[in-house]
């Protein structure tokens, strides 16, 4: 008997299903552009929330968002935490689900430097 997950599974994040409205995903890596159906692209490798690595290409939408946040060169954005946002919108007549990214703006989600009190209790 053939198991069709080997058939079904993808790569890619899948709205509603990998990752949901409200959900944290922790960009891996700087990006890979690519030549898309639609014209270039850049596929970024994110963790889910359940733990698992898979692939997302934002929106254009999503990637002013997060330039405008973390800067244009995506090496900067390793590491960092962006909130997700799935919306129904119209796409070529039908309703489908789409993808948001924005950086988090928790402050648990932020480089925070610590600042350490000297002795004499001024901080450094």
């Amino acid at each position: 008997m053939a198991n069709i997950s080997k058939y079904t599974d993808s790569d890619f994040a899948k709205a509603n299903d990998d990752i949901r409205n409200g959900d944290k995903v922790t960009f891996l890596d700087e990006g890979t552009p690519d030549k898309g159906q639609y014209g270039e692209r850049l596929i970024f490798d994110l963790k889910m929330p359940s733990g698992d690595n898979k692939k997302l290409t934002p929106n254009k939408t999503s990637l002013r968002a997060l330039g405008e946040e973390w800067g244009e060169d995506t090496a900067a954005w390793v590491g960092k935490i962006a909130d997700v946002s799935v919306t129904k919108q119209p796409v070529q007549g039908k309703l489908v689900d789409v993808i948001y990214l924005t950086p988090s703006m928790d402050i648990e989600d932020k480089d925070i430097p610590i600042v350490e009190p000297e002795k004499d209790g001024k901080t450094k």
